[in-house]
C-alpha cells in the first residue's frame, strides 16, 4: 500500500499556511483566544507525504486535563479538515496527562474512554458553557463600544435609539419609527 500523499495541486507551503490558519480557529476554552495568538503552538509543519505535524505546549504542566483535551481534539479536527492534509499528527507536550490525551485524541476515543474510571461525562456540556461565556464576553465588548459611542444604557430597548444617535458620527444609522 502506497503512503498517502497531498492532494493534486497542493504544495507544502500552501498546506502549511492553511494548517496555521486552521489552528488559529482553535480557542483556549478559558481565555477565548486562539492557540496561535497565545503561543501554544510550538511546532507545525507539513511533510511531503501530507502529514501535518503539530506540537502544542500549554503554559502550565498541570493545566486541567479536560481543557487540554478540548484544545488538542479541536486542533486535530481543524487540521484534519485542511485540504491537502493526509494525516493529522497532533501531540500535546510537557503536560502531566499528555500521553493519555494524545492517545485518546488520536484514537478518537473521547474524554470518558481516554480517562476511563476518572471522567464521568464527555465534554459537551463544558464546551457549551464556554461557548455561552464567549458569547457573553462578545456581547459585553459590543455593549461597551456602544456606550462609548454614545448609546444610553438606561434605554436599551428604546424604539427611537437608532434615530436619536444618527448623525453623531457613531455606530447607529437612522431607523424610521415603526
Amino acid at each position: 500500500m502506497a503512503a498517502p500523499t497531498m492532494g493534486a495541486g497542493a504544495d507544502q507551503t500552501t498546506v502549511t499556511a492553511a494548517v496555521w490558519s486552521a489552528l488559529a480557529t482553535v480557542q483556549d476554552p478559558e481565555l477565548d483566544e486562539p492557540l496561535t495568538d497565545l503561543g501554544f503552538v510550538s511546532r507545525h509543519e507539513v511533510t511531503a507525504d501530507g502529514t501535518a505535524v503539530v506540537r502544542l505546549r500549554l503554559p502550565t504542566y498541570f493545566c486541567a486535563p479536560n481543557f487540554a483535551f478540548l484544545m488538542v481534539a479541536d486542533a486535530y479536527d481543524a487540521v484534519n479538515a485542511v485540504p491537502g492534509v493526509a494525516l493529522a499528527d497532533i501531540q500535546l507536550e510537557d503536560h502531566f496527562a499528555a500521553d493519555t490525551i494524545n492517545s485518546g485524541v488520536a484514537a478518537r476515543a473521547g474524554f470518558v474512554a481516554s480517562f476511563e474510571g476518572e471522567a464521568a461525562d464527555e465534554l459537551d456540556s463544558l464546551r457549551a458553557d464556554f461557548l455561552r461565556k464567549a458569547v457573553l464576553a462578545g456581547t459585553d465588548r459590543v455593549c461597551r463600544a456602544m456606550v462609548s459611542a454614545g448609546a444610553d444604557p438606561s434605554e436599551p430597548g428604546h424604539r427611537d435609539a437608532g434615530r436619536r444617535t444618527a448623525g453623531r458620527g457613531n455606530f447607529a444609522t437612522a431607523v424610521p419609527p415603526p
